[in-house]
Parts: C-alpha cells; sequence; structure tokens
C-alpha cells in the first residue's frame, strides 16, 4: 500500500513539475501528464481506493462508537481551545 501511496505522489509531481514547466508553450508535454494522470489513477485503484470498502465492512456498533469517540475528542479539544483562548485573552488585558 505504500508504494501505491509513493508512485501517487510521484505522479502528481510529474503532473505538477509538468505544469508549472509551461504546458502552454510546450503542448507536447500533454501526453506525459495524461500518462501520469493514468498512473495516478491505476495506482489509487490499488491502493487507496478500496480503503473505505475495508471501513465500511466494520460492524455497525464498532462504526457508531468510533464516530462517537471522534466527535467527543474533537468537541474536548474545540472546549479546550475556547478555554484556553477566554485566558489568554484575559492575560493580554
Amino acid at each position: 500500500m505504500y508504494a501505491g501511496f509513493v508512485t501517487m505522489g510521484l505522479a502528481l509531481i510529474t503532473v505538477g513539475t509538468i505544469f508549472n514547466g509551461g504546458i502552454e508553450e510546450h503542448p507536447e508535454l500533454g501526453y506525459p501528464a495524461i500518462f501520469a494522470l493514468l498512473i495516478f489513477i491505476i495506482r489509487f485503484a490499488m491502493s487507496a481506493g478500496p480503503i473505505i470498502w475495508v471501513m465500511l465492512d466494520f460492524p455497525t456498533r464498532v462504526n457508531r462508537f468510533l464516530y462517537n469517540a471522534q466527535f467527543f475528542r474533537r468537541w474536548l479539544k474545540a472546549l479546550r481551545a475556547r478555554v484556553g483562548l477566554r485566558y489568554e485573552t484575559a492575560a493580554l488585558e
């Protein structure tokens, strides 16, 4: 799976380099850009694409618990940020 992510990254870096190099002045670079995008799509389908199917395969109770735990964790982080911001602004006055 890591090889897929590395290949996807390299393919996108290649596309970015081609477009940054000026594809308007060199239209013949369009074919390598399309090839790099096809490599990205193929490697995504082989590595990162099926991950959602693994996540959807969890039992419903496990999903519900994990979603609730994640929501609670985010709520605590927001509360901590709000309380910390209140003390920081009070210290500035």
